[in-house]
């Protein structure tokens, strides 16, 4: 049983921090689907285009949820919130 997404794929500059957008992520994929398929949805329909295309350190790690999250996190994350 899918939940009803409700926030937008993730675009650095609107706003939205990449922890929130994370929080959100998780929060909604809690208890659905396995790491692996977490992933997947995330680099195929959760990230903006724009971070996507042409990213081979992004696509490398499309299907380890934790790489993709640290990479996020290194890459637009502000080192005083962690």
């Amino acid at each position: 049983h899918l939940r009803e997404v409700d926030f937008v794929p993730f675009r650095p500059g609107t706003g939205v921090s990449v922890y929130e957008f994370l929080h959100k992520f998780e929060t909604w994929s809690r208890g659905m689907m396995s790491l692996d398929q977490k992933a997947n949805l995330l680099y195929n329909k959760h990230l903006d285009a724009a971070i996507t295309d042409g990213n081979k350190e992004l696509e490398e790690a499309k299907e380890d949820y934790h790489a993709m999250k640290a990479l996020r996190i290194e890459k637009w994350g502000v080192p005083d919130i962690v």
